[in-house]
């Protein structure tokens, strides 16, 4: 499990620490939170749906109930 945002994205990118592909590899799915320091859910969903070979990964985003504004992604 990944701690923020910036850091799923790094992983999903391969960069940095999770260069090495044999041991960080691309998930079949991702259990996304909104709420995530740094980068929001909403960013990394948007970002993953922008990359080609990421646009069709199985997504399911879990948030706490609250704020309407979160039931609406575009």
């Amino acid at each position: 499990m990944l701690g923020c945002g910036a850091e799923t994205i790094d992983y999903l990118s391969g960069k940095g620490r999770f260069a090495d592909r044999h041991e960080f590899p691309l998930p079949t799915h991702v259990l996304l939170d909104l709420k995530l320091p740094k980068v929001s859910g909403v960013e990394i969903l948007r970002w993953i749906r922008g990359i080609p070979h990421l646009a069709t990964l199985p997504v399911a985003i879990l948030s706490a109930p609250g704020e309407k504004k979160d039931l609406s992604v575009k």
